[in-house]
């Protein structure tokens, strides 16, 4: 046996073991010998994938594929590395790639559905479980998904009534407790959640669902003395210990979230969410150094931890230390390339450092505003807004603010818009087409830049939903880390919002950390203007005075 295949073996072993650091070393050792080896190369991009190295792992497959002929496994390895990138269009080609060369290769059909799930494409996983392919109980807890997706929670849950009852594991239950409480049934959302035990790894999942749902429909004490149930059980685990803290701090319980927080620390002192859950806490309070170590003992328990690299960074950033802000953040974008909040802190990083970071914030070319125009049947804009406005209020069912939104003063839509078969919202998205296409045109393509590279002739929109903000009603500044474009449009406007002040409108540039940058350019709002923007543009509102309410139908887009 040759050294070359005696080191593979070894190599294969360790990864099948997911022994990934052992694997990597030996990879790069490998690949310092024989650098062009085929094999070694395909190895080392599944490994790079498993420790998160998203570019490395890439250019692994890349020269792999430079070397020998294209195969189906090679195919769907690409298809996971697009999906971990987040680039879902050149995922499903690279899936489909892999099934044309396999039309049996099973591993990229389940792939192919699990992409269109995760990235919010129902009806494309629906095509994929009506092929005749059996999913087994993947495709069974796929078409609960779809249905939730939707919004059709009935047919979800008799769905799942429908279903052995041997399979009613905490996956489906998860989404059985979705349904309920979005319909607000959440009596027989409680007794679902009490079927979840606390070492359940779905626990903090479900407690968030229905902490959310109590919460938004007016019932905090409720929601505050499930956090404390599910807080106090000897058996539960980091996660959930975690989100009780998020929700917490969210609602100012400060003393309660301060106690849940100590005891995570004390039972759990070397977990690395739990650090950066200490991390971000010490961020708030205004300890960027000692944040700052609370990351870095993170990434040293867990290296390369994605959260601790973003965290490290925004320590960093506030304080001052900017040459291993640039590092963190460098080292992120090597695992999550697309990812919209990390250009954000650069962004951050480089006004900090007084150098131009207009490349990212071009605002005139960025930023754009566009009137739209009514659709036929409509007499002018004001009665498509109206129209709108009737199909949005009656989706606005909740009392209060969701706890893991940016929206203050105000409530929010739970079912995404996007996937509406509404006549009149179809109108909207159709509106809103021309200029979206217009959008991508007048920015144009650059390879080197990451919104510009991204740009392409097809879209989709990936997320939509209303907000309704009443007075003293804003959004926090923050940016949305999976999208491309965002937008806002605006279905009614207080008639406090004018060009006086800047009461109710949109402001750009101002981020979400305490480094004393300010807006640097601000947007009217106007009933029957839409604004497109980067996802990874800092953006939040203006609080506003009066007794009106605000609507707003955004979206996200995203390359198809």
């Amino acid at each position: 046996m040759t050294e070359l295949r005696e080191r593979l073996e070894s190599l294969h072993k360790s990864y099948v073991e997911k022994d990934f650091f052992k694997a990597e070393i030996g990879i790069r050792d490998t690949l310092f010998h024989w650098p062009d080896q085929p094999d070694v190369l395909r190895l080392g991009a599944l490994t790079a994938l498993a420790l998160n190295q998203v570019v490395l792992a890439d250019q692994r497959l890349g020269r792999a594929s430079e070397l020998v002929p294209m195969t189906a496994e090679m195919a769907n390895t690409n298809g996971n590395i697009r999906t971990a990138a987040a680039d879902w269009a050149e995922a499903e080609g690279a899936f489909k790639e892999a099934i044309f060369l396999d039309p049996t290769y099973r591993l990229a059909q389940t792939n192919l559905l699990n992409l269109f799930i995760k990235s919010g494409q129902p009806h494309r996983a629906l095509e994929c479980l009506n092929d005749r392919t059996d999913y087994g109980d993947l495709g069974d807890l796929a078409r609960v998904q779809i249905y939730v997706m939707l919004g059709q929670y009935e047919e979800a849950l008799g769905f799942l009534d429908g279903l052995n009852p041997q399979k009613n594991t905490d996956s489906f239950r998860l989404q059985q407790l979705k349904c309920l409480a979005i319909l607000g049934r959440l009596d027989e959302m409680s007794e679902v959640f009490s079927a979840f035990e606390p070492t359940s790894p779905m626990i903090a999942g479900a407690m968030g669902t229905c902490v959310n749902s109590f919460i938004m429909r007016g019932h905090r004490d409720e929601a505050l003395d499930l956090i404390a149930k599910v807080a106090a059980s000897e058996d539960v685990g980091a996660a959930a210990l975690i989100n009780a803290v998020q929700v917490l701090t969210r609602e100012k319980e400060g003393n309660l979230s301060k106690a849940i927080l100590q005891t995570a620390a004390e039972k759990f002192e070397a977990d690395p969410d739990v650090l950066c859950e200490l991390g971000q806490d010490a961020l708030r309070r205004g300890k960027a150094k000692e944040s700052f170590e609370f990351f870095n003992e993170s990434l040293n328990r867990k290296p390369a931890h994605f959260p601790a690299l973003l965290g490290r960074a925004q320590a960093a950033i506030v304080d001052g230390n900017y040459g291993d802000a640039r590092a963190s953040i460098e080292a992120a974008l090597s695992y999550a390339p697309n990812n919209q909040y990390i250009m954000a802190l650069g962004a951050t990083l480089q006004r900090a450092r007084g150098q131009n970071h207009k490349a990212l914030y071009d605002y005139d070319n960025f930023v754009r505003v566009y009137d739209i125009v009514p659709p036929e049947g409509y007499s002018d804009i004001s009665a498509f807004n109206a129209a709108i406005k009737q199909e949005l209020e009656s989706l606005h069912v909740y009392s209060a603010t969701p706890i893991n939104q940016s929206v203050r003063g105000g409530t929010q839509t739970e079912t995404d818009l996007a996937h509406t078969e509404n006549p009149i919202l179809q109108s909207f998205f159709n509106a809103v087409d021309a200029p979206i296409r217009d959008y991508i045109k007048a920015i144009g393509k650059n390879e080197h830049h990451p919104l510009m590279r991204r740009a392409r002739e097809e879209y989709r929109i990936s997320g939509a939903w209303s907000i309704r903000l009443s007075q003293e009603g804003h959004h926090v500044n923050h940016v949305h880390p999976m999208g491309w474009l965002s937008s806002a449009y605006y279905v009614d406007v207080p008639s406090v919002v004018s060009e006086d002040n800047h009461e109710g409108w949109i402001k750009f540039g101002e981020p979400a950390l305490d480094v004393g940058q300010g807006a640097e350019h601000y947007v009217r709002p106007k009933a029957g203007r839409l604004i497109l923007f980067p996802s990874y543009m800092w953006h939040g509102t203006v609080p506003f005075t009066g007794g009106e309410t605000r609507l707003t139908l955004p979206f996200d887009v995203v390359p198809a």
